[in-house]
């Protein structure tokens, strides 16, 4: 367990490091590249995330990488040139992208496993011509038909997955221009295989691996075919998606346009999550909003993603993972991570966790606009979001979420008016200092009853500060004991004489 410590790189003289089947977590340190006699490296079945680091292409010696079921993301293109590599085990994990045509030249290739990842496009015809020389024995792909989920083409590939058989029957009668044909694709049987090879090539490398391609289990327990009333992959695919775009969460071209956010959630509900759910399930809908939420916040890159039933995607309830809460009716009513590398955007959708109490997403990189669809929140109470890059102006709709009473947006780059805060009638704690807010301040912010904190420092705000907000103050037997403002200085950009405390 644990992370891997960047100190590892002053082992120069290390030849394999193996640590399979723990729970190995954090990204993978850089410094993993200085170890240019490393030939071997075997992190499989942990929680290793983050990108393939750019120190990997000094890793000239590397024979054999076997890095699946991790949640490993980004391009798998930094391992191209290596040209020693004979073994590469990258499935289950979140890759994307493309494969570069350069994997196709690396002659000493015989196991490339990339499927269940976000991969598409299509394998490079070098691929085909180290299946014709017979030397390359598991060529391995999401290369079965778009309609079954496949993205990558491949017509030369030992096993396709979303599995399906049909098409690997193309790869014997795939030739090299000059008569040859595959015929040493491995024999396939009607139950779904392991996503990994079961036993080692038959024709030995030139240098032979300590390590089996080991045997993997599959990511499900069984079948929409077994679990969902006979309904077959594709038809269980089409539902859920239609049953998504039906109920409004997000459209159907977002969930089939190639690397949004919402493409990428539906296909975790389709090819990764374990509990394998039936299209019509009520909790298809809070689980994919769960895993919509993850991509839209760069979830891939966060600085910790929770690890046992915490684990962001793993195989518990969404009501268990790392900074959700859920009601006794396992509705998610809070989303509180703090301090954790987010970024990324807020999604519309999010307006679709209905019984949603809290949204506490502080010290982050989050851009882009507050969605306006926050006002339709009639649960929301809290709204956290200070020390993000967050733009654009407060929703005109805040007024519209009846329960909201805490407003903590400061230290982004928020612009335009305030005057909406005076419709957010349940507003006791209001913090918007350290922004771009200009304009004046409403008098009618003063008819907000609870109002307890209101700090407007450190923006573009000017005027004079309305003597119904000064009426409210604890002094006069209101209730707001603190109100900053920028009122000092020589000329100061508000003139406020019952302020708590002024700025510059």
């Amino acid at each position: 367990s644990g992370s891997i410590p960047s100190e590892i790189g002053a082992l120069f003289s290390l030849k394999t490091l193996r640590m399979e089947r723990g729970e190995l977590s954090g990204s993978l340190p850089a410094t993993l590249g200085d170890l240019t006699n490393l030939e071997k490296l075997d992190l499989d079945y942990n929680n290793l995330w983050g990108t393939l680091p750019s120190t990997f292409v000094h890793l000239e010696n590397l024979k054999l990488i076997d890095l699946n079921n991790n949640d490993l993301s980004g391009s798998i293109d930094v391992l191209a040139g290596l040209s020693n590599l004979f073994f590469v085990q990258l499935q289950s994990n979140y890759f994307s992208g493309t494969v570069s045509e350069a994997f196709g030249s690396l002659s000493q290739l015989q196991v490339f496993s990339v499927q269940q990842n976000q991969i598409d496009g299509g394998l490079a015809l070098g691929f085909c011509n180290l299946r014709i020389s017979g030397y390359l024995k598991y060529l391995e792909a999401d290369c079965s038909s778009p309609a079954d989920g496949g993205s990558v083409k491949c017509v030369c590939c030992t096993k396709c997955y979303p599995y399906d058989d049909s098409l690997l029957n193309n790869a014997d009668s795939i030739g090299n221009g000059g008569g040859s044909v595959i015929n040493t694709v491995p024999s396939l049987t009607t139950e779904a295989p392991s996503p990994k090879p079961t036993g080692r090539p038959t024709t030995e490398p030139t240098h032979n691996p300590t390590l089996e391609p080991t045997s993997e289990p599959s990511p499900f327990t069984n079948s929409p075919t077994e679990a969902c009333n006979g309904i077959n992959t594709s038809a269980w695919k089409e539902s859920i998606i239609n049953m998504l775009a039906a109920s409004g969460v997000s459209t159907r071209s977002s969930l089939l346009t190639n690397g949004s956010p919402q493409a990428k959630a539906v296909w975790w509900i389709l090819n990764r999550d374990p509990m394998r759910l039936c299209p019509g399930d009520e909790r298809i809908e809070q689980r994919y909003l769960a895993a919509l939420f993850y991509y839209s916040m760069d979830g891939p890159n966060w600085l910790d993603r929770g690890t046992g039933d915490q684990k962001f995607l793993g195989s518990a309830s969404e009501c268990y993972w790392m900074g959700l809460k859920c009601n006794p009716y396992g509705e998610i009513t809070h989303i509180d991570i703090e301090n954790n590398g987010l970024g990324g955007s807020l999604p519309y959708e999010i307006a679709s966790f209905t019984k949603l109490e809290v949204l506490s997403l502080e010290k982050g990189e989050i851009t882009g606009r507050i969605p306006t669809e926050l006002g339709a929140m009639q649960e929301l109470r809290e709204l956290d979001l200070d020390f993000n890059m967050l733009t654009g102006e407060l929703p005109y709709t805040l007024g519209n979420a009846p329960k909201l009473n805490v407003i903590d947006l400061n230290s982004n780059m928020l612009t335009g008016s305030i005057s909406v805060l005076a419709s957010v009638k349940e507003a006791y704690f209001v913090q918007l200092h350290n922004n771009k807010f200009s304009g004046d301040i409403a008098p009618s912010i003063g008819l907000l009853g609870n109002l307890q904190v209101l700090t407007l420092h450190k923006n573009d705000i000017a005027g004079v500060m309305p003597f119904m907000v000064c009426n409210r103050l604890a002094a006069y037997g209101g209730a707001i004991d603190h109100l900053w403002a920028d009122c000092a200085g020589a000329v100061p950009k508000v003139s406020c004489s019952c302020c708590t405390k002024c700025f510059e």
